[in-house]
């Protein structure tokens, strides 16, 4: 038999993205069995990702943690191409809940991931351990999909379990549901080549303005003259 523990029990921060439970009680009854991430346009999760990653999913299992107290799920994902981050053949992915020794833990918005399914994610660096987690959640990671009568590649979003936290002009805070336009389909070579703009854009460095190096001019010392001393008389 397994018991199910909630989002509110993990006494947890997420990654930089994500707000800590705690902060947003106000608004935790209007979204409930749901996790408030923060709405980045895709100009900043280019920027602020370590890793952008195309790939497929090859590994995947949880595992209870008993010092942690917690259920970990590691995704490793074999890169079929890498638009941010090192070149390397295989990414891990780690995050919170799955199941494991008959007990099941489950986090709303977390990234969903299948064995054989083609995706791709924006990735940052876990702070804790050698692993990456997905940014804000499942905000963060895309499914690819062929389109059935093109043949393109086309990025499909899947937001379930996700409100997004927003601020107007005036610094208010607002929680929001996801609209039809973020789980529009995008062709996947137009999106990456946007975000490889953002990216270049983004190492674009300001000349800076070197200070000319002024040499002073060295004085020289000229050496004083001799004064014969008297000779004293015997």
């Amino acid at each position: 038999m397994k018991s199910n523990l909630s989002f509110s029990s993990l006494a947890m921060k997420w990654t930089s993205l994500v707000f800590g439970v705690g902060l947003l009680l106000g608004a935790w009854s209007s979204v409930a069995h749901a996790t408030i991430v923060l709405q980045l346009s895709d100009q900043q999760m280019a920027v602020q990702a370590n890793r952008i990653v195309h790939g497929k999913v090859v590994r995947k299992y949880s595992q209870w943690v008993k010092k942690e107290r917690r259920i970990y799920t590691y995704i490793t994902i074999a890169a079929l191409s890498h638009v941010k981050g090192a070149a390397k053949q295989e990414v891990v992915i780690r995050q919170v809940g799955g199941t494991a020794n008959g007990l099941g833990m489950h986090v709303p918005g977390s990234a969903k991931f299948e064995l054989g399914e083609e995706v791709f994610v924006f990735l940052e660096k876990s702070r804790v351990s050698s692993h990456h987690l997905v940014m804000g959640m499942s905000y963060g990671k895309f499914r690819v999909v062929t389109d059935a009568k093109t043949q393109v590649k086309m990025l499909k979003r899947d937001l379930h379990g996700v409100s997004l936290a927003v601020w107007d002009a005036q610094k208010k805070m607002h929680i929001k549901h996801a609209t039809p336009e973020m789980l529009k389909l995008k062709p996947m070579t137009t999106f990456v080549t946007q975000i490889q703009t953002y990216l270049k854009a983004a190492t674009v460095k300001t000349p800076t303005l070197k200070t000319p190096t002024v040499k002073r001019p060295t004085l020289q010392t000229q050496p004083r003259p001799t004064v014969p001393q008297p000779t004293p008389k015997r």
